[in-house]
């Protein structure tokens, strides 16, 4: 991939950003905002498997990813589940939001 390749995914990165606008300044601060990336990754998934575990279901694979190539990164990995539990997932998300 050549630089301009590379330039214009910044840019449209960048410009995506712009759209969202600003953070609602009147919004209330997350806790889990003022933890390092890998602490609040690790309440995160905390968080998820006690709410799973409130509805009966178990994500195996629920774990914490650092990446090497991006150590400033702490991404959770949900990892693989089977369809039953995918689909208790999902009824769960639709009655927590009134669906």
């Amino acid at each position: 991939m050549g630089d301009g390749a590379a330039m214009a995914s910044t840019k449209e990165i960048e410009g995506a950003t712009e759209q969202a606008g600003p953070a609602d300044s009147a919004a209330p601060v997350d806790p889990a905002d003022e933890l390092d990336p890998w602490d609040a990754a690790e309440e995160a998934v905390e968080e998820l498997k006690a709410a799973l575990a409130d509805v009966g279901l178990v994500l195996p694979s629920l774990g914490i990813n650092a990446s090497a190539l991006m150590p400033w990164l702490v991404l959770v990995e949900l990892g693989g589940a089977r369809p039953d539990v995918v689909r208790g997932i999902a009824a769960a998300v639709k009655r927590g939001a009134g669906a």
